[in-house]
């Protein structure tokens, strides 16, 4: 009788083992799902945030938003779009450009942005920022701009880094990898950077 007893819970033993394993995993692997739909949604507001600043350029370049008599792109940063009316709020927070003590920068949907500082596809490269007015500074190019945007907390917000420039073409690529500071010459474009819309992630 005593033997059957212990048989009896050592089965029992083994079977809430076994329900604890497996409650583990599932919840593990729920956890896993949910923090990939939490990234994977950050990276598709990010792209659309892209598509807000791609138009945002070209409305301000053909409409000579700033008046200053040139038909020039804005590169200076993200948050300079914001007096016109061409981006949102939330968007020119999240502006990494030039931020400081008196520059808050809350993260879009787990992303930040910057404008790049050089085109390096070009040779030699060019800057981006140039005085096309002589009056305005180093904010303005007449036939280029290029953004970056990357993840606030990496593999947490997000997993790639997106680029794009004045042919409204955005790339991305996977983290780890450091945040460009210019757009990347040809060869390494083609070697380290996808389409948005081929290699599977559409």
């Amino acid at each position: 009788m005593e033997t059957g007893l212990k048989q009896t819970r050592s089965s029992w033993f083994v079977v809430l083992t076994l329900i604890v394993a497996i409650g583990t995993a599932a919840g593990f692997l729920w956890r896993a799902h949910v923090r990939r739909e939490f990234m994977s949604s950050n990276e598709r507001s990010a792209e659309a945030a892209f598509r807000d600043i791609k138009l945002a350029e070209a409305d301000y370049r053909a409409n000579d938003r700033d008046r200053n008599g040139v038909n020039d792109f804005w590169t200076a940063d993200v948050r300079g779009l914001l007096p016109f009316g061409l981006i949102s709020q939330s968007l020119a927070g999240a502006d990494a450009t030039r931020s400081n003590e008196q520059d808050r920068v809350t993260p879009f949907a787990g992303y930040l942005f910057a404008a790049l500082e050089m085109d390096d596809s070009e040779t030699p490269p060019v800057p981006y920022r140039e005085d096309t007015d002589h009056k305005s500074g180093k904010v303005h190019n007449s036939a280029k701009f290029g953004f970056v945007a990357f993840p606030a907390k990496e593999g947490v917000t997000g997993r790639y880094i997106f680029i794009v420039n004045e042919n409204s073409t955005v790339f991305w690529r996977e983290t780890p990898c450091s945040v460009p500071r210019n757009w990347p010459p040809d060869e390494e474009l083609k070697q380290h950077w996808r389409h948005v819309w081929v290699s599977g992630r559409r």
